[in-house]
């Protein structure tokens, strides 16, 4: 990733994986920045969890856009790009990976979100019941109703 940021983030650009293939978006936002910086993840193994900054204006009554950005992986913290002014935001993850953005961006960028995709999908586990009434069939018909409630989760 590619942040060019000042007093605010002027632009990002992102590299990522396509089906093994190393592919960079183009660049979203201004052209001129007073600083860039590189992230370069050691993907797969290292993979973004939190994505969080401050937006606002810097002069009362202007324009709104993103201010700062800071990126937390799995094993370390980047950032704080430019200063932590404005209001906070923030996109962590449970139990995922952000694995895109999207947002808008004009001279500066403007906004930001993420896509997320689960690191697992949810796989149940075998329950074991012991039957301390005597009646089987009462363990059997928890059995299906936690069987059905488990195949129902899902993150799609």
């Amino acid at each position: 990733m590619v942040i060019g940021h000042g007093p605010e983030i002027d632009s990002i650009q992102t590299e990522y994986d396509r089906e093994g293939n190393s592919v960079w978006s183009g660049k979203h936002g201004g052209v001129g920045s007073a600083k860039v910086d590189k992230i370069k993840l050691d993907f797969p193994h290292e993979y973004l969890t939190t994505v969080s900054g401050y937006y606002g204006s810097i002069k009362s009554g202007d324009t709104i856009f993103i201010l700062s950005l800071t990126l937390q992986t799995n094993k370390l913290k980047y950032g704080p790009f430019s200063t932590n002014q404005g209001a906070y935001f923030s996109f962590p993850t449970t139990g995922g990976m952000i694995v895109g953005f999207h947002g808008s961006s004009a001279w500066y960028l403007d906004s930001i979100g993420v896509y997320l995709k689960p690191l697992t999908k949810p796989n149940p586990s075998k329950v074991r019941f012991i039957d301390f009434s005597g009646t089987h069939d009462t363990v059997r018909n928890t059995a299906q109703k936690l069987g059905k409630s488990f195949e129902r989760q899902s993150f799609r």
